[in-house]
């Protein structure tokens, strides 16, 4: 190749670095929207993190609450059909059971189970 073809060279040098140019471009836009998807999917991810995190506050709460319910569910069904709150209260504290656990567990206001309470609590020291 002689001093002729440096000219045809040079051309051909400049279209394949015009073509790599316009390439580079297109890959540039490219990685600018799949950084945004990226970012878009990153804030759903994190959007679904924080309904998960409520979610299982909340079903943990539930599961509280279903436990506290069948521990009432059992002491009525140990209660005799026809005994009044108060027999049942005087047998917890029989038991050893206090006026919070009277109010809880029998539906006493606290006035009421601190009287059962009192009236009704075994002396255990002698």
């Amino acid at each position: 190749m002689g001093i002729d073809g440096i000219p045809l060279a040079g051309a051909v040098l400049a279209a394949v670095l015009a073509g790599l140019g316009a390439w580079l471009a297109v890959l540039t836009r490219r990685l600018a929207r799949q950084r945004e998807r990226l970012h878009g999917l990153r804030a759903d991810v994190e959007s679904l993190c924080a309904g998960a995190a409520g979610i299982d506050e909340r079903q943990n709460r539930l599961e509280r609450g279903l436990r506290r319910v069948g521990g009432k569910l059992e002491l009525v069904e140990l209660r005799d059909p026809g005994e009044r709150p108060y027999v049942q209260a005087i047998r917890m504290v029989h038991r050893g059971a206090g006026s919070e656990e009277l109010v809880r567990n029998c539906g006493l206001a606290r006035g009421e189970a601190d009287l059962i309470a009192m009236l009704h609590r075994v002396d255990r020291t002698g």
